[in-house]
């Protein structure tokens, strides 16, 4: 006979964890993530970019003086797409870029909501 794993036992009123964010569920595999991720950083480089243009200076800026600001807003960028959640980007984007059957939170969680929603509404299983 095969030994069948117990599943834990979970009560109507327990809290599940429900995966907050497509970029942290598990499903969705690396290289969406990355694309998401890298599209996020480009966005917010050509945002930091076009704000630099609306400073104005006395002076003209030297070739080596526009590379280091290009570096400097390249940095800017990446830092901002690392931190937590980014600018919010990477979640709108593997919205649409992921497929439905990929996006699927736990199974659990869906089976425990789905029974909770019957019961409350009075149904019989």
């Amino acid at each position: 006979m095969t030994n069948v794993k117990q599943l834990p036992n979970l009560h109507l009123n327990q809290k599940i964890n429900k995966p907050t964010s497509l970029y942290e569920n598990p499903s969705v595999p690396d290289p969406y993530k990355k694309i998401a991720k890298g599209m996020e950083r480009q966005f917010i480089n050509h945002m930091i970019n076009e704000m630099q243009k609306t400073v104005h200076s006395s002076e003209p800026q030297s070739a080596g003086t526009k590379y280091y600001k290009s570096l400097l807003a390249d940095e800017r960028s990446k830092i901002m797409a690392n931190v937590d959640n980014g600018i919010g980007l990477k979640e709108v984007i593997l919205e649409q870029i992921v497929p439905d059957h990929l996006k699927n939170t736990s199974n659990k969680y869906n089976a425990i909501q789905m029974y909770r929603e019957n019961k409350v509404q009075g149904e019989n299983l």
